[in-house]
């Protein structure tokens, strides 16, 4: 649970690890629709990165009580909001 954050989109500077593709990695692959498994194959076609010059959401802030930085593809992260994933 976040004790605070901000969360901005911002253009990737550099190549980045998405850090939604590891959650969805435990989610049952059953449960995703044809357009979420697409997005998903892209994004492992990709090697699950936030690539150079692309926008990508990033989370700063205290997540149980560690000062912690979050980054993810736009797309991988609403599949996981869509799902309630980061709830879970």
């Amino acid at each position: 649970m976040w004790d605070f954050a901000v969360t901005t989109e911002q253009k990737a500077n550099k190549d980045y690890n998405c850090e939604a593709s590891a959650w969805l990695g435990n989610y049952p692959s059953d449960a995703f629709d044809k357009l979420d498994l697409a997005i998903i194959a892209r994004a492992e076609s990709e090697n699950n990165k936030i690539l150079k010059g692309v926008m990508y959401t990033k989370t700063t802030g205290k997540f149980e009580g560690e000062f912690t930085v979050f980054r993810a593809r736009i797309d991988l992260n609403d599949i996981c909001i869509k799902h309630h994933i980061y709830d879970e």
